[in-house]
C-alpha cells in the first residue's frame, strides 16, 4: 500500500469528527496560525525518515489591519524550474528555470516545508508534495516580492491562502 492511500485512512476519522461536529480542518492535520480574525497554515509534520530543509516562505503577520484581506493572488506565472540542493554554501535549495538554466530566488506560501527523503522535496501545509528535486515544477502563479535587488517570486496558491475564522475551507 503506498503512503498516500496511508495518509488518507489515518485522516479520515478526524474527517469525519470535524464535520460532524459542524468545524473544518482548513489546512490539514497541522492546524493553522490565528492573526486577529485570520489563520494562517502551519507546516505538516515530518514523516519517519525525513530530514527538514530549511524553506524559505512568506512571513505570518505579527498582527493583521483592520479591513485588509490577505485571500487574494498575483495573477503572475513563473517559469517552468526545476529544484536542487543548493552549492557552495549558498541556499539550501537551489531553483533553475528550464528555459535558460538562470537560478531564481523563490519563495513559498506560510505553511510550506521542505523535507530530504533522500531527494528534496517542497510539501504542502496537508502533507501533498507539490515538488520534487529533478522534476520541473510549472504553472505556478504568484508574483514579484521584494526589495529591489532582491526580487524573488512569491508562490501563491488559492488552497494555501489564509482563511477568515470559520469560513469553509476551499
Amino acid at each position: 500500500m503506498s503512503s498516500r492511500p496511508r495518509l488518507v485512512l489515518a485522516m479520515l476519522p478526524l474527517v469525519i469528527i470535524a464535520s460532524a461536529c459542524g468545524a473544518s480542518l482548513p489546512f490539514g492535520p497541522s492546524g493553522g496560525i490565528a492573526r486577529g480574525e485570520w489563520v494562517w497554515p502551519t507546516p505538516a509534520p515530518l514523516p519517519p525518515g525525513a530530514v527538514p530543509v530549511p524553506l524559505e516562505t512568506l512571513p505570518v503577520p505579527d498582527s493583521v489591519e483592520p479591513g485588509v484581506s490577505y485571500d487574494a493572488c498575483p495573477a503572475a506565472l513563473v517559469g517552468d524550474f526545476t529544484i536542487a540542493a543548493g552549492r557552495d554554501g549558498a541556499a539550501p535549495i537551489r531553483y533553475s528555470l528550464v528555459d535558460s538554466g538562470n537560478d531564481i530566488r523563490v519563495i513559498w506560501p506560510a505553511g510550506f516545508s521542505a523535507r530530504r527523503m533522500p531527494l528534496i522535496q517542497i510539501v504542502a501545509p496537508d502533507g501533498t508534495v507539490v515538488a520534487r528535486e529533478g522534476e520541473v515544477v510549472s504553472g505556478l502563479g504568484g508574483g514579484q516580492f521584494g526589495a529591489e535587488g532582491q526580487d524573488a517570486f512569491a508562490v501563491c496558491l488559492p488552497a494555501w491562502l489564509p482563511m477568515r475564522r470559520g469560513a469553509a475551507a476551499p
